[in-house]
């Protein structure tokens, strides 16, 4: 286990279980579904399926039930190897395309229609492609020079720098992270595509080509898009997709993932992460906070309570205070079901 120094990657190579703690020594919020990578709880089976994903270079597909620390996993993986971090989060409408690139068709058009007349200022403005192109989170992922001039290979004085949308290691800009232009060269990244079971099955079967050449065509330009060829080893890229199991995935994409079904933690784990959350060392609380497991078990009317309803209804006791007489009020909050039992 760590302390709450930020710990390295070396944490995947420790035996047993490990805490992965990144947090401020005043951080006692203990929020369970925490979308900053700071806090996360890392079993051997999510270390060994992490370098597994690593060393062979295959994206990591991470199965389990809403609320278990899918997408979580992603942020705190970013902080251990000090990666840049991109997301797509998946809907039903999602093409694989939206990850490479988008291309505003629209907006070409009109400022051709306007450059036909001679209002526009150059005719590069309209016969271009270029700045119509906006990268994906895979563009950036793969080739972050290329993705910031959106492809062109010609300076331009109407060609806008593309906005980078991840985010970077907090301390990444020092002296050593420069180049001979003083710019600061990217560090390897992390990409997470969530929830990719939300999307039509041929989402994922597009993406079997782009992932596993790490390359695709930006098609109105004919570039081609590639990750570097010193991107190897630590420095290749790591995508990580997780599915919640709404809709089944082709056989062929998942045979060409690391798979890691996260399972559920017993009560005595539930107990050790709220400990570690909530940054408490004694056993005081630990009756109590088994009796919030059963009670959130009878009120789901299922075996298993994911970890972060369980710190979710934790801290809602725990705020509002009363007997336990008032707790199952106060979880059906926390924990809504239908008349069936079903969660919803």
């Amino acid at each position: 286990m760590t302390n709450n120094t930020t710990p390295d990657h070396t944490i995947l190579e420790a035996p047993g279980v490990s805490m992965a703690d990144f947090r401020d020594a005043d951080d006692t919020l203990g929020l369970a579904d925490r979308r900053d990578g700071k806090f996360y709880r890392y079993t051997p089976d999510i270390k060994l399926a992490v370098r597994v994903a690593l060393a062979v270079g295959r994206p990591l597909l991470v199965f389990g039930p809403s609320g278990c620390g899918k997408s979580s996993l992603v942020f705190s993986l970013a902080r251990l190897f000090r990666r840049r971090y991109y997301e797509f989060v998946v809907h039903s409408r999602s093409e694989a395309r939206d990850l490479y690139y988008r291309f505003d068709a629209v907006r070409r058009l009109g400022e051709a229609q306007i450059g036909g007349h001679g209002i526009a200022s150059s005719d590069e403005d309209w016969r271009s492609c270029y700045p119509f192109i906006e990268p994906g989170p895979l563009w950036w992922v793969f080739n972050p020079q290329t993705a910031k001039v959106r492809g062109s290979k010609q300076q331009s004085s109407i060609l806008k720098p593309a906005l980078d949308p991840g985010r970077w290691p907090h301390d990444y800009a020092d002296a050593s992270d420069r180049n001979e232009n003083n710019e600061i060269t990217p560090p390897p990244a992390v990409l997470l595509i969530d929830e990719i079971d939300k999307a039509d099955p041929d989402f994922p079967n597009n993406l079997l080509v782009p992932l596993g050449s790490r390359e695709f065509m930006v098609e109105e330009t004919g570039d081609l898009i590639k990750l570097g060829n010193d991107a190897n080893g630590d420095s290749a890229p790591l995508v990580v997709i997780t599915s919640n199991r709404e809709r089944e995935l082709p056989v062929a994409f998942i045979r060409r993932c690391v798979v890691l079904e996260i399972k559920p933690l017993d009560d005595n784990e539930l107990v050790d992460l709220a400990k570690k959350t909530f940054r408490i060392e004694d056993d005081k609380n630990v009756q109590m906070w088994k009796r919030i497991a059963e009670l959130l078990r009878d009120i789901r009317k299922r075996d298993q309570v994911s970890p972060a309803e369980f710190l979710d209804a934790i801290k809602a006791v725990q705020s509002l205070g009363g007997d336990e007489s008032q707790w199952q009020q106060i979880l059906l909050k926390t924990s809504w079901t239908s008349d069936s039992g079903d969660v919803q």
